[in-house]
């Protein structure tokens, strides 16, 4: 009876053996089927993030590009090219160094009204005029063209030919304006036209 009940015993302890066993066969099955899952997202991730990385490579080294090309095309254009804010004082965002050698101030001067806004040097006799003409034109969303005088930094003052035009937003509203500033004083002084006297 004893070697009965022993044999029965070690029967059903072979069989739990027999079950834990195929649990964890079980087990490892599915740990594997995970394991292929996930390695096999992780070769997408990394694929997909060389395919970012060599996208913003290709944006990055186009847009160096345009740039270097808009920086030479800048640097070339006997005149001072800005973008000014729609606001009272038409705050400039940016203007080129050009605008040194026109005004006698660096451009840094004028970036956000740093030390003084463009406006704040034109001559007192041409600033409602050339406001209203270009709001004039800027209301019908066509370029400006506008001549007017500004007080250099010598005293001395200067013609400058301005011409820009406005950028709107798709129902119309004017967003800001971009444009280029020449010192034509040369010119006008050629016509006969032109004081260079110290402004007063």
């Amino acid at each position: 009876m004893d070697h009965k009940k022993k044999k029965n015993d070690q029967n059903d302890e072979t069989e739990r053996l027999r079950v834990r066993i195929a649990g964890l066969e079980k087990l490892k099955e599915e740990l594997e089927k995970r394991l292929a899952e996930s390695e096999r997202e992780k070769r997408r991730i990394e694929e997909d993030f060389e395919i970012h990385l060599a996208e913003t490579i290709r944006f990055q080294n186009t847009a160096r590009r345009d740039l270097e090309r808009y920086q030479a095309l800048v640097a070339n254009i006997p005149g001072a090219v800005y973008r000014a804010a729609n606001d009272k004082e038409s705050t400039m965002e940016f203007i080129s160094d050009q605008v040194e050698e026109i005004t006698g101030y660096p451009a840094s001067d004028f970036i956000n009204n740093t030390v003084r806004s463009f406006p704040s040097i034109m001559s007192q006799d041409d600033i409602i005029r050339v406001y209203d003409e270009a709001a004039q034109c800027l209301e019908l969303m066509k370029p400006f063209a506008v001549q007017y005088k500004i007080i250099h930094k010598n005293g001395t003052l200067r013609w400058i030919s301005h011409r820009g035009r406005g950028v709107f937003s798709h129902d119309g509203a004017l967003l800001w304006f971009d444009g280029v500033i020449f010192d034509i004083t040369d010119q006008m002084t050629f016509f006969g036209l032109a004081d260079s006297k110290e402004a007063k």
